[in-house]
């Protein structure tokens, strides 16, 4: 029974923010670039808004769609880079199913363009498979057929870790909160660099 506590507490927690603090953290952002006393460096976190619209594609996604569940699963276990990563542009023609990867997305964006702005500007864009505590969630222990996590969004800057749901909500979990329900990870990939041309 005090297993189920905890990620039923989380998540009432998390319920009580509103998507008003999701509308303050983009503003925060936006701002930042003319804040002269942040530290924050000019590039860090400005594909914000680019890592939201991938984590609700993904989220709708994955909530439709059990096969890309069990893909990111199995992938993930690939340990990419020694972690449980799965890197987009190297798995994004990879089958799911009888479509790719970045095909089962595709109609979870407005269009094309916008799924080929953020692969343009985020190349290193990342879907990462936290394990968390008392095995509530893990690459290993995740059960594709039933669990599908929200999706959060890594920002290097901010004390604030964006929780995204494809259903409109979005909640703001504090920098050390280490959620107890299933949650997937939208990050840059900090071990790869791509060469430019």
């Amino acid at each position: 029974m005090r297993n189920y506590l905890l990620p039923l507490f989380c998540f009432l927690m998390l319920s009580f923010h509103s998507c008003s603090d999701d509308l303050l953290l983009e503003s925060q952002i936006a701002n930042a670039h003319n804040n002269e006393i942040s530290n924050r460096k000019p590039s860090e976190d400005d594909n914000y808004l680019y890592k939201k619209k991938f984590a609700i594609a993904l989220h709708k996604a994955m909530k439709e769609n059990e096969k890309l569940r069990e893909f990111l699963k199995v992938e993930s276990q690939k340990q990419f880079n020694k972690d449980y990563d799965v890197l987009y542009g190297y798995v994004r023609d990879k089958l799911v199913g009888d479509v790719t990867f970045r095909e089962t997305l595709l109609p979870y964006f407005e269009n094309e363009e916008e799924l080929i702005n953020i692969e343009n500007t985020i190349e290193t864009l990342t879907i990462f498979i936290p394990s968390l505590p008392n095995n509530s969630f893990s690459a290993e222990t995740w059960d594709t057929a039933n669990d599908v996590p929200l999706v959060a969004i890594r920002l290097l800057n901010n004390e604030k870790t964006p929780l995204i749901s494809s259903d409109g909500e979005s909640y703001l979990l504090d920098h050390d909160v280490i959620p107890g329900f299933p949650v997937v990870v939208i990050k840059e990939n900090e071990r790869i660099i791509v060469p430019s041309f």
